[in-house]
């Protein structure tokens, strides 16, 4: 379990498998980490975007490094798309851990969107 200050966004617009509640399935996870913090969201990247998604369908969330007032440390990271427990469950593990580098989650949790934020420093 991690001691490091976090706040994870879940959006409550997109939807997993049928029965699954990517919200509920984090909720634990969070409990068990002392300066997590457990976010509801709608959309957060407006319905088109949403729409464009390069990725498969599923829920993204958004985990944001932060000091223990909340103010947030260093770039947020894109996750998902979850679509089921076993994605929850990786996701889960991976916030729980404290390492939270991308290589260290499973390939397709890992979303698009988190290279494009650092393409114009490649161009």
């Amino acid at each position: 379990m991690t001691d490091r200050a976090f706040a994870l966004v879940v959006c409550t617009g997109c939807t997993a498998e049928q029965g699954i509640s990517v919200l509920d399935e984090l909720r634990a996870t969070i409990r068990s980490c002392p300066h997590g913090v457990l976010v509801a969201a709608g959309c957060m990247l407006g319905s088109l975007t949403c729409a464009a998604r390069p990725d498969r369908p599923g829920v993204l969330v958004l985990l944001q490094p932060c000091a223990i007032d909340r103010t947030p440390v260093g770039s947020a990271t894109w996750v998902g798309p979850i679509n089921n427990r076993h994605d929850a469950a990786a996701v889960g593990d991976w916030v729980r851990n404290g390492d939270w580098r991308l290589g260290s989650l499973p390939e397709h949790l890992r979303p698009a969107m988190n290279s494009k934020r650092h393409a114009g420093s490649r161009n």
